[in-house]
């Protein structure tokens, strides 16, 4: 606010009532004060100024106004870390829903190469394609990133170069999926392993530990009755399975190309050969140098073959 100083001998009451009432205390300086409208904030006569408040009114002082501003820039500051964590969520999840996706995918794959295939015939049809190579990597990746570990099984791959049916393989990995701009690995990974007739795992075994592995009938004693294969007698009089197109038991143990096509005996126990299929997915969050995320699942498939009974009372495939 401007205010001119008054002629010499004029009275600064008056002066104090000028301001007030809006009135000039002289001829010739003006103050430049509240117009006799009252309105507030609106120019003085002659626009030479801004009116002084009326009595009782006051506005924000500094620290107030600074107070304020500072409350909102913390609501903001909180509302949008809700909204980026929100948004982050959201991208998260559509991430991982792709990775079910294509882990789904890769299993059902795997299901469609054994589709009305025999047992027997289920590693061959699986693994055609597969070098060894191939499914070293995708065991060491599975393995890096906490999926598998030795022991589980033992990996299983192919020597054959070309698929049954001209069907294109099953890459052990497959770097082929972008979503959103975020790549994602699928690796399948294929083992063999054997669920001992005492216990629900399914695991590797050591060929050297077994002394003259045989073949049993699957679920069947000399008795006739039939039974689980996990729970088949360990008796002397289990019956015992001779075919000349059965693989070689002790090759099937070792080789990874070559799977036991039944039960077997080893010593006091019964084991079941079965096949472990395990598809992981892998990605990361925003950079590539995050962490990977990981999304697995694993299937157990009893690769049994079946057998019966012929005129001379022998079991045969």
């Amino acid at each position: 606010m401007k205010i001119r100083r008054f002629k010499a001998g004029a009275s600064p009451a008056g002066a104090c009532d000028a301001v007030r009432g809006g009135t000039e205390p002289g001829a010739a300086d003006d103050v430049a004060v509240a117009g006799a409208d009252g309105a507030d904030g609106a120019m003085a006569s002659g626009g030479r100024g801004w009116r002084l408040p009326r009595r009782g009114q006051k506005g924000f002082t500094i620290v107030e106004v600074l107070v304020a501003l500072l409350i909102l820039l913390m609501v903001g500051t909180v509302a949008a870390q809700f909204a980026v964590r929100a948004i982050h969520t959201s991208y998260e999840q559509q991430q991982r829903v792709t990775a079910t996706t294509l882990a789904t995918s890769g299993m059902e794959k795997v299901r469609s190469r054994i589709r009305g295939v025999s047992g027997s015939s289920y590693l061959a049809s699986i693994t055609a394609g597969m070098s060894q190579s191939d499914a070293e990597a995708a065991y060491a990746a599975a393995k890096d990133l906490g999926v598998v570990s030795d022991g589980d099984f033992q990996l299983a791959y192919s020597t054959a170069s070309t698929v049954p049916g001209g069907t294109a393989s099953i890459a052990p990995v497959d770097t082929s999926n972008t979503v959103n701009g975020t790549p994602f690995t699928v690796y399948t990974v294929v083992g063999k392993c054997y669920r001992k007739n005492t216990s629900a795992q399914c695991l590797a075994v050591d060929p050297a530990a077994f002394s003259s592995p045989e073949y049993l009938a699957s679920g069947v004693s000399s008795g006739g009755s039939s039974s689980s294969s996990s729970s088949s007698s360990s008796s002397s009089s289990d019956v015992k399975l001779t075919d000349a197109s059965l693989p070689d038991l002790t090759t099937a143990l070792s080789d990874p190309t070559v799977q036991a096509d039944y039960p077997f005996k080893a010593g006091a126990d019964v084991y079941t050969p079965m096949l472990r299929v395990t598809v992981v997915v892998s990605w990361t969050y925003g950079s590539s140098t995050s962490t990977p995320q990981v999304y697995a699942t694993t299937e157990y498939l009893d690769c049994c073959g079946e057998v019966a009974m012929n005129n001379s009372g022998a079991w045969t495939l």
